[in-house]
């Protein structure tokens, strides 16, 4: 009578082992590359989504006062930026909440500092929601992804990206 092996044999272990290897060497590093950019994107819809949310309040809030977001970007990796209206703090984000692989830099003299704290500074004007300063430009990278937001002398927001990987229409002139 003839016996059944049971089992793998060691080549065949090994073989498999190397496969998956090779699988895991190619696979990681992409991985790494789709999750930098999701955090690009989740940071960059979170900035947009705060742009209007303080030219709303702006809106809603009469003559009373103008809303102030404010940006610490001294440091491109290490930056803070505050949403408020007069003396009310609506929102403070920084980039520990993007775990820190975000990057933030600001258009030159495209902002103003009516404050004279040195940090660029985005007023909305209660009357229309007009932006004190004119238009600027925002931009935010991680690794060699970046995405522009552009703010109009009005408030509105564009967003525009130096890649079609995140699904925003390519920036002119990059």
């Amino acid at each position: 009578m003839q016996q059944v092996q049971k089992g793998f044999t060691l080549i065949e272990l090994m073989v498999t082992i190397t496969i998956v290897a090779v699988l895991l060497s190619v696979g990681i590093p992409a991985f790494s590359s789709v999750v930098n950019q999701q955090q690009l994107k989740g940071a960059t819809e979170t900035l947009a989504s705060d742009l209007r949310r303080a030219r709303s309040a702006a809106i809603a809030g009469g003559a009373s006062s103008d809303v102030v977001m404010e940006f610490d970007v001294s440091d491109a990796s290490d930056w803070t930026y505050t949403l408020a209206n007069g003396s009310d703090l609506i929102v403070t984000r920084n980039s520990a909440d993007f775990s820190n692989v975000i990057s933030v830099t600001t258009s030159t003299g495209a902002f103003s500092d009516a404050d004279a704290d040195g940090n660029p500074d985005i007023r909305f004007s209660s009357v229309r929601a007009i932006t004190h300063g004119g238009t600027g430009i925002l931009t935010l990278t991680s690794g060699t992804a970046s995405v522009e937001l552009n703010r109009n002398v009005m408030g509105m927001v564009s967003i525009c990206s130096n890649g079609d990987s995140l699904g925003y229409p390519a920036c002119t002139g990059s």
